[in-house]
């Protein structure tokens, strides 16, 4: 930290303090430690004696497992919520300051669909192969009056790899299907969790050409932490599910994506 932190704090992390454009101005005291983390450690240190007290080995042995273990959790847990805390902050600031030639989109894998047979025998129930099914989630805000306006686009598929080529293939499906909605929009934002296909060099590397031909420029891409962050999508497929149960029950079977989409457009 350089020699004035007392009158200035980083506004943000890994950044070089000698850069006055990464500097704010602060009145509160710099140290090296934050008291209320300090305090966690003197717990765990005070336990740590209590444990070497203990005279018999073989407990003593398992305490400290224990010990070892619950102390990697309970920072890990830590480190969830500051990430979950900084990406929601990411997200609300980039809904607060949405144009109208702008969109945010979210998206998720959902949990395979096992298909539903009517009047299935016992020997049909077992081994069933889930539909896989993407929900795209798209926000936009045209004007403070009309408020934020979210449209869904799902992409159902009989076989499919849930890997970074599909999610760069319904991404372009998606931005073409926008684009020709609405010629306005012309940039928008991505969201998604940090699994594998989302999570992928060579699914970054593929949006500037995906940026190209669906004529939407792709500003930035956040990846939220795990469950979290793609709330939307989740609001969406529940009553996707709720729906797709009310038509199986008038008597209908949903085995292939296109009875899915049946179930879901009926």
């Amino acid at each position: 930290m350089s020699d004035n932190c007392s009158f200035h704090c980083i506004t943000f992390a890994l950044s070089d303090p000698k850069e006055k454009s990464y500097r704010s101005q602060c009145h509160h005291i710099h140290q090296d430690n934050c008291d209320r983390c300090s305090k966690l450690e003197t717990i765990f240190r005070k336990l740590e004696e209590k444990i070497n007290s203990v005279i018999d080995a073989d407990l003593q042995e398992e305490l400290k497992h224990d010990l070892s273990q619950s102390q990697i959790y309970i920072h890990n847990w830590k480190n969830h919520i500051i990430r979950s805390a900084n990406q929601n902050k990411a997200k609300a600031n980039i809904i607060s300051t949405l144009s109208s030639n702008q969109i945010l989109i979210f998206m998720d894998w959902a949990m395979k669909y096992i298909p539903i047979i009517d009047r299935e025998s016992q020997s049909e129930w077992f081994g069933k192969k889930g539909l896989n099914w993407h929900v795209t989630a798209v926000c936009q805000k045209k004007s403070e009056e009309e408020g934020m306006k979210i449209y869904c686009y799902i992409h159902i598929f009989d076989s499919c790899t849930q890997n970074w080529y599909s999610v760069a293939s319904i991404l372009e499906d998606v931005l073409t299907v926008v684009k020709e909605k609405d010629d306005t929009i012309n940039e928008e934002y991505i969201r998604s969790d940090n699994a594998g296909c989302y999570k992928s060099a060579p699914l970054l590397l593929s949006l500037p050409g995906i940026s190209n031909r669906s004529r939407i420029n792709i500003k930035r891409y956040d990846f939220s932490d795990a469950q979290g962050g793609k709330d939307i999508c989740d609001r969406r497929i529940a009553p996707i599910k709720q729906h797709m149960k009310a038509y199986a029950n008038e008597g209908h079977s949903i085995k292939t994506a296109n009875q899915m989409k049946k179930a879901i457009e009926s």
